[in-house]
């Protein structure tokens, strides 16, 4: 049996029209399948549960990072493999995996393939699937949502990087690294990532691999307001973690925590959530997906 979990408001309503697609196809092919619509934030993993619960044999995910998100948290650790099909307003997850970009053939590529392990990570009691972190890039989050239900693609994003820039300031930050390394200091962001794209394309870590165990930590230090726009290019064009203000690592086990007034906001795949520490942690070969 196949579910379909659909999130009719991803995309700015693109999910729901490639969900129409997608059951059509089946339909035509006689291939049986249930469908639910996702109503609030939480329900596709509330749903995913139920379909690991119930023994199916795939969940088809239409939507975008967000709802894969909460349905990569639904199906962790079960027997129940994953299918994603793109429709959100970055896809950045889908970059990773090197999936095709038309719906119906990524619908081919799961109904004739078979399912590979990937990893998750861990940021506390939440899962995550692509990339967990904090710094301008939440900022660029926050600022980008003002604008998703009029344009897709990168458009939002760029919006979110202007007005982030203007009104930047540093984030005082502690991070461990697998219970040896510990660092201090002011920066510009941090993200832990297991995907390697972000915010609609940009390759925040370009060497990231989802199935190799590891937990992939690039740090870049804080610099003046004039100096962000060049770091943030090189960002775009891969060449970040050629400067000297960024680190890298590689780790099973970080701990990150604000060593200011503040807590950490904290972007995981889309979602934004608020904590004063966190451990995060790699969860190998947690999930089965259609890659």
């Amino acid at each position: 049996m196949i579910d379909i979990i659909i999130n009719p408001t991803a995309g700015s309503g693109h999910a729901k029209k490639v969900g129409i697609d997608i059951c059509s196809y089946l339909n035509e092919k006689c291939i049986q399948h249930n469908v639910f619509f996702t109503e609030y934030p939480g329900h596709a993993k509330k749903l995913a549960q139920a379909s690991a619960a119930n023994g199916t044999e795939i969940v088809i995910c239409v939507g975008g990072d967000g709802t894969a998100f909460e349905i990569a948290g639904g199906l962790s650790g079960s027997e129940t493999a994953m299918g994603i099909i793109p429709a959100g307003t970055g896809n950045d997850f889908l970059k990773s995996l090197n999936m095709p970009s038309s719906p119906i053939e990524n619908l081919k590529r799961i109904l004739s393939g078979s399912p590979r392990t990937l990893d998750l990570g861990s940021a506390g009691e939440n899962i995550f699937i692509n990339i967990c972190g904090t710094g301008i890039d939440t900022k660029v989050l926050h600022y980008a949502e003002r604008v998703k239900k009029y344009v897709r693609g990168m458009a939002p994003y760029i919006f979110g990087i202007l007005l982030a820039i203007v009104k930047h300031k540093p984030y005082a930050l502690r991070i461990t690294i697998d219970d040896e390394y510990t660092l201090e200091g002011n920066f510009l962001l941090c993200s832990i990532a297991n995907g390697r794209y972000f915010g609609g394309g940009i390759p925040i870590a370009p060497h990231a691999e989802v199935d190799d165990a590891y937990l992939d930590v690039i740090l870049v230090d804080h610099v003046s307001t004039l100096r962000i726009p060049f770091y943030l290019v090189g960002l775009l064009r891969r060449k970040v973690m050629g400067y000297k203000i960024s680190k890298f690592f590689r780790a099973k086990k970080v701990t990150l925590e604000s060593i200011g007034a503040q807590a950490l906001e904290l972007n995981e795949d889309g979602e934004v959530f608020h904590s004063q520490k966190v451990d995060f942690a790699i969860l190998p070969s947690a999930l089965k997906v259609y890659w």
